[in-house]
């Protein structure tokens, strides 16, 4: 996945490969003693059971149950066993037919390399030249470094709720009234910016600008309009201004896990992580595609420790790490020392893996991560679900604001925002068959201790938070940007187009 994934991500999961592989042949080669057999049974192995996942999500039906995969998985070790019989070598797979079947297996395996190999040779070089200087420099270059006062230093808290978006668009586009939340924030002393939108669709690019109090103009330069090459954004979210700037004032960063690396931020001073085992992106995505992601959903008795060991996407997993995150947004008031507390929970963003109540949703197709058109059902589908998440989610956000108020022993900052709105009506691809004003629209909350709130402004987006909270707060004087709403589409990531003024209109197809 080259422009989205690191390059070191790969090392481990090729060194594991090779290593399985040459533990399969030896085992083969110890019981019949044919390195032909061995060799080419390791092989189909490998092959077969490292593109399982694949083999089930081609199959062409809109809904299939997760057992298919196993299914799958139990097919192989059949064929297997009859590949391996001693009569299908004696009369088909004869010494004297060996040598033209390896030379085909062997070419299927150059093919197999050659190809990928080309691409990822083509994105690299293509990538090249993208930050050639460090873009956390790009992102301050016009910004005046600015020191905190930190007489008394209030802990912040960042929460992310993934894809949440505002409360007239839920009304509008999924009929659902979500006033009673937005009161229960306000009688918490919560100021909800009522017409927030944010400065941009995507979580990659909206957290990238929020997190430097800055816009991206300048990546259109660094990488090109039509760069798909998103790695030097993890540098610029990881160590943003913000963080950095905190850090500088004595501030520890206190970082939930998620399994998106973007917002992964195991470098913080306390990085808080749910299994016993961690896995990289690549990693992940790699052995949910082999017959390891078979025993995940439907679950098993031994499912939930097989995550402790290998916390592979699938629906569980997802529950996991969302309900972690809000056990631990409960834990952390605890932590000693002023905290800048990062957490992106991926909900009530898809997959849909909670009802309203926060009873496990059961979903007969395959795992999918994706938002839009990448969700995998319908309009009808998606909206029901996401409102019956949102409900869960209102209710563990709110139990751990309760928390939050309550343990900390001084009143603290808490910005509670989507990075983006839902996506039932999003065409990545298309700005004139999306609805911009469901996709920009966002829950924008803050909590400033004090009631200093003057500042703030209905239609607030996030770029000018943290201005505001350290102008505020850290007597700063970062000036307050103007509100823009861009659309980018993902075959062209930093080609930005205005569409502030398009918003409103946006939904009339």
């Amino acid at each position: 996945m080259p422009g989205i994934i690191p390059f070191n991500s790969v090392v481990r999961p090729i060194f594991t490969q090779i290593l399985l592989t040459a533990l399969v042949f030896f085992m083969l080669y110890y019981k019949n003693k044919d390195i032909h057999r061995a060799s080419f049974l390791a092989g189909f192995a490998m092959f077969y059971f490292s593109s399982t996942g694949h083999l089930y999500r081609l199959l062409p039906l809109r809904s299939i149950p997760a057992a298919v995969h196993l299914i799958f998985v139990i097919l192989g070790a059949i064929i297997l066993v009859i590949l391996g019989h001693p009569l299908l070598w004696k009369k088909y797979l004869t010494a004297a037919r060996l040598p033209t079947i390896t030379i085909y297996l062997n070419l299927v395996a150059v093919i197999s390399l050659f190809l990928p190999g080309i691409q990822i040779g083509k994105a690299l070089f293509a990538m090249a030249g993208d930050a050639e200087t460090p873009w956390t420099q790009l992102a301050a270059q016009n910004q005046t470094p600015q020191t905190l006062i930190t007489d008394p230093s209030p802990d912040i808290y960042y929460i992310i709720l993934d894809g949440y978006t505002r409360q007239d668009v839920l009304q509008d586009v999924f009929g659902f009234d979500n006033g009673e939340f937005i009161e229960a924030l306000r009688r918490m002393g919560f100021y909800v910016a009522e017409d927030s939108h944010s400065n941009y669709m995507t979580t990659v690019v909206s957290l990238s600008s929020s997190l430097n109090m800055n816009y991206l103009d300048f990546t259109q330069k660094a990488a090109g309009k039509d760069s798909t090459n998103i790695l030097p954004l993890l540098e610029l979210i990881h160590h943003n201004l913000v963080r950095k700037t905190l850090e500088e004032a004595g501030y520890t960063t206190v970082a939930v896990s998620t399994d998106f690396p973007y917002t992964d931020w195991k470098d913080a001073g306390i990085y808080l992580f749910p299994y016993k085992n961690d896995l990289s992106e690549l990693e992940r995505f790699f052995y949910s595609m082999t017959a390891l992601g078979a025993f995940y959903d439907p679950e098993f008795p031994f499912t939930k420790e097989l995550r402790e060991i290998f916390p592979i996407p699938s629906y569980g997993t997802r529950r996991d790490r969302i309900e972690f995150a809000f056990n631990q947004l409960k834990e952390i008031p605890k932590i000693k020392g002023p905290k800048f507390v990062f957490v992106h929970i991926i909900a009530p963003h898809p997959p849909f893996v909670f009802d309203a109540l926060g009873n496990p949703l059961i979903i007969d197709r395959p795992y999918l991560p994706g938002d839009g058109m990448g969700f995998g059902g319908g309009i009808e589908e998606y909206q029901s679900f996401y409102v019956n998440q949102l409900k869960f989610v209102n209710t563990e956000i709110l139990s751990a604001l309760h928390a939050i108020l309550t343990d900390s022993s001084t009143p603290p900052i808490i910005i509670i925002q989507g990075d983006h709105g839902s996506g039932s009506l999003l065409r990545y691809n298309s700005l004139e068959e999306s609805c911009m004003y469901e996709r920009t629209s966002i829950l924008n909350a803050y909590f400033m201790p004090g009631g200093r709130e003057q500042l703030l402004y209905s239609n607030i987006t996030p770029v000018n938070s943290f201005r505001i909270v350290f102008n505020t707060y850290f007597n700063t004087n970062y000036p307050v940007l103007s509100d823009q709403i861009f659309y980018s589409p993902p075959d062209a990531i930093y080609d930005f187009r205005n569409i502030t003024n398009l918003i409103e209109s946006s939904c009339s197809n």
